[in-house]
């Protein structure tokens, strides 16, 4: 086994930490002033790190909105000059179909406004809202239209949706319905309200 022994330090050994201790405690008094004014400096960047933070983000979020502001009103000049490659752009970047601008016209309304039928189709298609949305003056699509005196813009807005196949599929639906057994229930109900109620002569 081996024996552990104690050796004693020399005055100037690497390992004597003394005499440094002593300077350094003399060098490293700070003034309670001194650590106020750092702590303070510290408070306050972080503050100027976070309005900064808050700024910029305010920046960005105004610059946002500014920026789709530009493109819904790219979108009702492509609308009402009928430019059909330019508004399929602008849907493609998914800009507001339904963007109005400061008198209330969307897409639809300058479309029909100015005539351009391939324009109103190509917005309806894409869901635009016309039923309901008027202008500052009160005013929709339809009326806007009429005003202009585009009857072909105004048979497009007023036969969107409406197709054969739905039509014939609803009266379809609707022979179904009659056909079938409960025809009896039904003739009987409206047989007994004909016979209770007196209809004067």
């Amino acid at each position: 086994m081996a024996a552990l022994g104690f050796i004693p330090a020399i005055d100037h050994d690497a390992f004597s930490f003394g005499t440094e201790q002593k300077s350094t405690n003399k060098s490293s008094k700070i003034s309670g002033e001194e650590v106020r004014r750092f702590y303070e400096d510290l408070i306050k960047d972080d503050k100027t790190q976070k309005d900064q933070s808050l700024r910029a983000t305010h920046g960005n979020n105004r610059d946002r909105e500014r920026a789709q502001e530009l493109q819904g009103l790219r979108l009702l000049r492509c609308a009402h000059q009928g430019d059909i490659p330019g508004l399929k752009e602008l849907i493609s970047k998914g800009v507001d179909i339904n963007f109005q601008d400061s008198y209330l016209w969307t897409a639809v309304m300058c479309a029909s406004w100015s005539g351009q039928k391939a324009a109103v189709r190509l917005l309806l298609m894409h869901g635009a809202a016309w039923v309901g949305v008027v202008d500052t003056r009160g005013k929709d699509a339809q009326d806007l239209a009429s005003e202009a005196g585009h009857d072909d813009v105004l048979k497009e807005l007023l036969s969107f949706g409406k197709s054969p196949e739905r039509e014939t599929h609803s009266h379809y639906r609707l022979e179904h319905v009659i056909t079938t057994e409960e025809i009896t229930p039904l003739a009987q109900i409206t047989h007994s309200r004909r016979t209770k109620t007196k209809i004067p002569m």
